[in-house]
């Protein structure tokens, strides 16, 4: 199974046997474990996933603050206003996004 699977970073994760009520193969594990950080830190690799992550971690962060934005955008009179000249056929809905979004300058 290790073989069907691709890893673009070289390691091949070694096949630990462990019985975990039993205690057996911790230190094993454990080594393993250690030896993939090593692998990792030596190749430049840990950095990159740390990057990747911390990237990932700040477009949600900019996603769920761009969404609450957005539904405070959809509320009040100016919304009320666009929503019936969209229900009226005077506006298209994504002009109306645009307004209400284009409202204070952002």
């Amino acid at each position: 199974m290790l073989h069907l699977s691709s890893s673009d970073d070289g390691w091949t994760p070694p096949i630990v046997s462990t019985v975990a009520s039993a205690g057996e193969g911790i230190d094993e594990l454990w080594k393993a474990i250690n030896d993939h950080r090593a692998f990792l830190s030596e190749h430049g690799l840990l950095e990159k996933r740390r990057a990747h992550r911390l990237a990932e971690e700040l477009r949600h962060v900019v996603g769920q603050r761009v969404e609450l934005r957005a539904y405070e955008r959809c509320q009040g009179p100016d919304f009320d206003r666009l929503l019936r000249e969209v229900l009226e056929r005077r506006l298209d809905p994504y002009a109306a996004a645009g307004r209400l979004l284009d409202a204070d300058g952002s």
